[in-house]
């Protein structure tokens, strides 16, 4: 893994080298391309950091997601229901980290091919690296190479962040569905079983842990959740302007959209985590809490006290992200596509 910042760092270096170059900005295509290269350097590179700074929060969320399968080995009523939500949750996220991995793939060698015939099979990555003369029998083998390479790590560490994400939401979002069910069982029950004041308890540890789990991912995205829509809405917008104005191919079509889905599934999961702390909250307020003893009502009132907020992802405080997000950030991405038209044109 340490070679892959060095890996990213030098592509981005390049790229920035290109913008130093007259030739750059008459070819309008190779412009967008570089910026879009770019910012998906500046993705990378803030994900790796990012990752690197939070090594301890994601390895107490692992223990967390470790501890949640153990737990699900005991046979009885309650890891029954916890069973059920985290295995319908979890094929969920599967298929999204299955379909998103399987486009990038896609999407990404068919981009490197194309890039590799625009460009005569010499700089795919829209950058010429410096010192290194195009008369020499290595320039074209030494580009091809060395930007396969960093093209595959900057994919890489790019999409790898977002899979880990999908996950572990996967597993927050089974837990929380998994809450409100035992809720709405404990409503049942509330008055004739006696086990009322342990199963009251064994939820509000359940609660609680999982919110100290989704406070360290949203710390985690704080900052990161900005970094990634910027560069997003940078990428779409551009891909926009390339494919409506500019080149209109089967890989730049396919990349616009693949940078649609990133965005869509950030959006996507911090609207589930959003749904599913309401719908906890929803859960509690069904519940015929007056009934129980004043014991089960002290322990009922901190779990309802706790859930009062919904808690999704925050972009650096700035908003919540949602659905929402995502379709403001299309929105302008598609208004200032055409406006840089206008303004070149």
């Amino acid at each position: 893994m340490c070679l892959n910042p060095v890996i990213v760092l030098f592509s981005g270096m390049c790229l920035l080298n290109e913008l130093t170059k007259s030739d750059t900005y008459i070819d309008h295509t190779k412009l967008s391309f570089v910026i879009i290269y770019i910012g998906g350097v500046y993705q990378s590179m803030a994900k790796y950091f990012v990752s690197l700074k939070n090594y301890k929060k994601f390895q107490e969320i692992l223990i967390f997601m470790e501890d949640l399968r153990e737990s699900l080995k005991e046979r009885d009523n309650l890891s029954y229901i916890r069973c059920q939500n985290l295995e319908k949750s979890l094929k969920f996220s599967v298929f999204f980290v299955r379909t998103f991995f399987t486009s990038s793939v896609i999407i990404g060698i068919m981009l490197f091919l194309y890039h590799c015939y625009l460009r005569n099979f010499s700089s795919p990555l829209m950058y010429n690296i410096p010192f290194l003369h195009e008369e020499s029998l290595l320039y074209r083998p030494t580009h091809l190479v060395i930007q396969f390479i960093s093209f595959l790590t900057i994919v890489t560490v790019g999409i790898g962040l977002d899979f880990v994400l999908v996950i572990i939401v996967g597993y927050l979002d089974g837990e929380l569905m998994s809450i409100a069910s035992l809720i709405t069982e404990l409503n049942r029950s509330s008055r004739t079983n006696p086990e009322a004041t342990k199963f009251l308890k064994r939820i509000h540890s359940l609660h609680v842990r999982v919110l100290n789990v989704l406070t360290n991912l949203r710390e985690i995205y704080w900052h990161l959740s900005v970094h990634i829509i910027l560069s997003n809405f940078i990428f779409i917008c551009l891909n926009l302007y390339v494919v409506r104005f500019l080149v209109l191919s089967a890989p730049t079509v396919l990349t616009f959209f693949n940078g649609c889905f990133q965005l869509f599934i950030l959006s996507y999961i911090s609207q589930i985590l959003l749904d599913k702390t309401e719908q906890v909250a929803y859960s509690l307020y069904q519940t015929t809490w007056y009934e129980m003893d004043i014991k089960n009502q002290k322990i009922f009132l901190q779990i309802l006290q706790a859930s009062q907020i919904q808690r999704g992802i925050e972009a650096g405080g700035l908003t919540i992200i949602s659905i929402n997000t995502f379709v403001q950030v299309l929105k302008s991405a598609i208004t200032y596509a055409a406006f840089l038209y206008t303004l070149i044109n």
